[in-house]
């Protein structure tokens, strides 16, 4: 109990000094972040109480999206959802709306691509007088050069920094199995998840590795959020010196000659794979799907209100 105690001084007094200047900036990647855990709204995408069309199928990334639109509203920035209240059944049409035409255009089979979350976001930002907000992608999918930050693989650090303060962060996750022959993660589907917290596991021990989600897939039996704790491992070269690739059969979307791992160019827009190492596996509390075995950050999309929290100081 005194160690666990003298562990909470010690995030305590180093955040203490970071807010005060007394410790470089690139340390807040570092910390302990879970403030927003347990008051993260946290809605699942079937149990929109019938606002949200399909059952829900598709509607993951618009849920996950909801829930931080959800955290602004209700920490000082009510106009960021309008008349959308606390209540589940208001955050269900706040996701119903985000996944409409006008917005993410959600489909019921293949969901929302980054291209889609970012431009939808965009535009209900704008509706509603934030065109100022900052929205940043980290990932290998085909996206918007609006978004472009010319980094292909996730970055852990850049991730966590997001999140920290008027920042909202969306982890697009892809589904994985290993091809043991060809040394591969063959992509087999997606998902979008909420990032609340990171450097916590469950039982309140410190680990830089562990990030605390919220998965809009998970059926709820209870009221408020159920996190998910996971520990994100970089995947590495094999130990026979293989480098493991990613590969989806297809191609890999926007990659416009940006750099990989090990300095690795990419200059094909029609690749069909990538090296794996330097990406991020996720490991834990996660249910992976599609009869998938592994789960990948493919991609993050970073939202900051910092402008907007500048404003309200004035």
């Amino acid at each position: 109990m005194k160690e666990k105690a003298g562990k909470n001084w010690q995030t305590l007094l180093a955040a203490l000094a970071l807010c005060l200047g007394l410790l470089p900036s690139a340390w807040a990647g570092s910390l302990v972040y879970t403030s927003k855990v347990e008051r993260m709204p946290d809605l699942g995408q079937h149990n929109g109480m019938g606002f949200l069309p399909y059952d829900g199928r598709g509607y993951c990334a618009a849920a996950a999206v909801s829930n931080g639109i959800m955290w602004f509203f209700l920490n000082g920035y009510p106009a960021i959802a309008e008349d959308h209240g606390q209540e589940d059944i208001t955050h269900a049409r706040l996701a119903a709306l985000l996944g409409s035409d006008r917005y993410m255009k959600v489909d019921p089979r293949k969901g929302a691509s980054p291209t889609y979350v970012m431009i939808g976001l965009q535009k209900y930002l704008e509706d509603r007088g934030f065109d100022w907000a900052a929205i940043q992608y980290q990932g290998w999918r085909k996206h918007p050069k609006a978004f472009h930050t010319g980094v292909i693989q996730p970055d852990l650090d850049w991730i966590k920094k997001g999140l920290a303060g008027p920042g909202a962060v969306w982890l697009n996750v892809g589904w994985y199995n290993f091809d043991r022959t060809t040394s591969s993660y063959v992509r087999v589907g997606g998902h979008w998840v909420t990032l609340a917290g990171y450097g916590e596991d469950r039982d309140g021990t410190p680990n830089a590795e562990v990030l605390i989600i919220l998965d809009p897939a998970l059926r709820r039996t209870v009221r408020g959020p159920v996190p998910i704790y996971v520990k994100a491992k970089k995947i590495e070269a094999l130990p026979s010196g293989i480098k493991p690739a990613i590969s989806i059969g297809r191609s890999l979307g926007y990659i416009d000659k940006m750099t990989g791992a090990g300095d690795e160019t990419i200059g094909d827009e029609d690749a069909s794979s990538m090296t794996a190492v330097g990406f991020y596996k996720l490991i834990g509390e996660l249910k992976t799907a599609n009869r998938a075995d592994f789960a990948l950050i493919d991609g993050a999309v970073v939202l900051r209100l910092d402008q907007g929290r500048r404003r309200l100081r004035r």
